[in-house]
């Protein structure tokens, strides 16, 4: 197949030695109608690329203080496409050819005795090989949109997992408990692809993919669902505290350090889950309300310290709200739900910021537990146990120096904080139900 000739490229030719430059500069006017920038330096070299569009780049392998080697490692940092590379230099060397070849040099050819026709042979099969590979890619990605799948991770991507979590709504209410959703937010990523690089941070996260889905299970259900967020679709079957489990299996495969050649850094995770237990009614409840509930967790989990945060629905009593997007609060969501949501401070009904001393009563088991009231609205209360015990889906609420009680429904708990709404009319002395 007889190559293809190009005629109207962008290159960069990129040596110290001013003298030389302009000698590549001249072969190259002198016998293409190619646009030609000239660099002393890899800062140079970023200007040009900032600015132009290049499809290759001549580059020298010794600029004094930084080799060929080196700029073309910072190109990749910085830039998710770099140009084909053909390196010219005096060092013949069969070592160094190797070594140039090996890390992804297109092409290498020697200062001496250099020809025009040998320099635009070697341009012209660059680019075509660059430009066929770039083909492929795009090709690969279409694929990869079609499946439903993250172009970055291969794992499953934004809309496969909003199908599945459509799917799980449709179920019976039965088999909704028998699933929890766990958010993972990869907690470095925005400061890794800031300071090495797009290509960089997209290494870290294929690699924290790759860890998250080697710790689910086979029947779990594992996809990169926004920038640096991570959703896993955890069977729990009839045991709720699997959910506990799997979280704790990611939390310890997701917390690693990372090597490159060039860089070494630790990753770790913000974790948040939600379930759903207790079930007594039918209603088909949408993916977005637990997984709203399991983004709050997550964000619990980061201001607390907390490993993980787990949130747990009593009931499906839960208005719709919008599914948690990256870098968002909890905007959207409806009354009542507002009040469920332990870290969103945007409610369609005021709350009270409180610290008041409260009684929890179970009167058919006899128990009373001790707990703080921490804020309230005219649909609930957000308190805090002095110590972690199996609440009740229902109990009764005695707020110190209000003397009355009131009947709640308890529709999240994370560690020893839980969210109430209140039940059964207007709050009751305690007289009238002593």
């Amino acid at each position: 197949m007889p190559q293809v000739t190009y005629k109207d490229l962008g290159i960069a030719v990129v040596d110290d030695d001013g003298v030389y430059r302009g000698f590549v500069s001249a072969l190259l006017s002198k016998n293409s109608d190619f646009a030609i920038f000239e660099a002393s330096s890899g800062d140079e070299l970023c200007e040009i690329l900032d600015g132009q569009t290049i499809d290759c780049i001549l580059l020298d392998y010794n600029l004094g203080i930084e080799s060929g080697f080196a700029i073309r490692e910072r190109l990749i940092a910085r830039y998710p496409l770099v140009p084909p590379i053909v390196m010219l230099t005096g060092d013949g060397r069969e070592s160094t050819v190797i070594k140039a070849l090996r890390i992804g040099i297109n092409d290498y050819l020697a200062k001496r005795d250099l020809r025009a026709d040998a320099l635009l042979s070697a341009i012209n099969r660059v680019v075509e090989e660059d430009r066929k590979e770039r083909l492929a890619r795009a090709e690969h990605q279409r694929l990869a949109r079609v499946a439903g799948l993250d172009l970055v991770t291969g794992l499953l991507g934004k809309s496969n997992l909003d199908d599945r979590l459509a799917q799980l709504a449709a179920l019976g209410a039965r088999s909704r408990a028998a699933y929890g959703l766990i958010l993972v937010q990869m907690v470095e990523l925005e400061h890794i692809a800031g300071t090495f690089g797009l290509k960089v941070g997209d290494q870290a996260l294929r690699l924290f993919g790759e860890r998250l889905q080697a710790a689910a299970r086979s029947s779990d259900i594992c996809g990169r669902y926004s920038d640096g967020t991570f959703l896993v679709i955890a069977d729990i079957g009839n045991d709720s505290s699997q959910l506990e489990a799997v979280c704790e299996r990611l939390a310890d495969q997701v917390s690693f350090r990372m090597n490159l050649d060039a860089v070494s850094f630790e990753l770790s995770a913000h974790i948040g889950a939600a379930r759903c237990s207790q079930i007594e009614r039918s209603e088909v409840v949408s993916g977005a309300d637990l997984l709203q509930l399991a983004h709050n967790a997550l964000v619990a989990s980061k201001t607390e310290t907390l490993r993980f945060g787990i949130a747990e629905v009593r009931s499906f009593d839960v208005p719709s709200v919008q599914a948690p997007t990256e870098g968002t609060g909890n905007q959207g969501v409806s009354r009542p739900a507002a009040d469920a949501l332990r870290t969103s401070d945007r409610r369609s009904v005021p709350r009270q910021r409180v610290f008041k001393r409260g009684q929890i009563t179970v009167p058919s088991a006899g128990t009373t537990v001790d707990c703080t009231v921490r804020n309230l609205s005219v649909y609930g209360a957000g308190l805090r146990i002095d110590a972690i015990f199996s609440v009740p889906a229902e109990f009764e609420l005695l707020i110190a120096g209000e003397g009355i009680k009131r009947s709640v429904r308890v529709r999240w708990q994370i560690g020893h904080d839980l969210g109430v709404e209140f039940i059964g009319g207007p709050a009751h002395p305690v007289s009238d139900r002593s």
